[in-house]
């Protein structure tokens, strides 16, 4: 028989089993549970390259989902302020708001026969707004469902420091706000130390 071996150092590949990760897996989950204001739901992780920050940011996502939150999952690299901007979110907005109908038309019954209202969906979000913007409104949305938005950005020191500070400004807000909004990014040392001497 063979044994497979549970270590598998593979670019963001979850092992068989997550060792020695509970006490931050349980860290997040509450703060996810316990509401704005809760300090974990701003989390910076910071390891050497294969240390499992990736695989840490899949198990908690996976729960995020689980608790019906917007996951909205990036790797930081230039041009991933204009992915998330153009694509992420409003591909999550379009699928929370798919429900959002409009009434384009409508017949009366005579003797009960015939009668009825056509609705046509609309993209809601058909417009290109600020990552802010946007950010706000998918919170916004979700908590109406007992969700909220849960951001985890990889790879941070790859990511354009404009880009980071637009991000994280824009995280910010929606902490003052009191939305339901969580988010965890993971880089190399240096470049959380790099973050956390930045302006934001």
């Amino acid at each position: 028989m063979t044994v497979r071996n549970p270590f598998t150092p593979t670019f963001g590949v979850d092992p068989p089993l997550l060792a020695g990760r509970d006490a931050e897996v349980a860290a997040i989950r509450r703060a996810l549970a316990n509401g704005p204001g809760d300090p974990a739901r701003a989390a910076l992780l910071t390891g050497a390259r294969g240390a499992g920050k990736t695989v840490l940011l899949n198990a908690v996502e996976r729960h995020a989902r689980d608790q019906r939150w917007a996951v909205v999952s990036t790797t930081m690299r230039p041009g991933a302020l204009a992915e998330l901007t153009e694509t992420i979110l409003p591909r999550l907005l379009n699928a929370v708001a798919k429900d959002q109908t409009t009434v384009t038309g409508a017949s009366v019954s005579v003797l009960g026969i015939g009668g009825g209202i056509t609705r046509t969906a609309h993209e809601a979000y058909p417009g290109k707004p600020s990552f802010r913007s946007e950010l706000e409104d998918l919170a916004t949305l979700q908590q109406r469902t007992g969700g909220g938005v849960f951001i985890t950005l990889d790879e941070v020191q790859r990511g354009a420091p404009d880009d980071l500070r637009e991000v994280f400004h824009a995280i910010q807000h929606c902490f003052r706000q009191g939305l339901e909004v969580a988010f965890v990014a993971a880089g190399l040392p240096s470049a959380v130390s790099n973050l956390l001497n930045d302006e934001v």
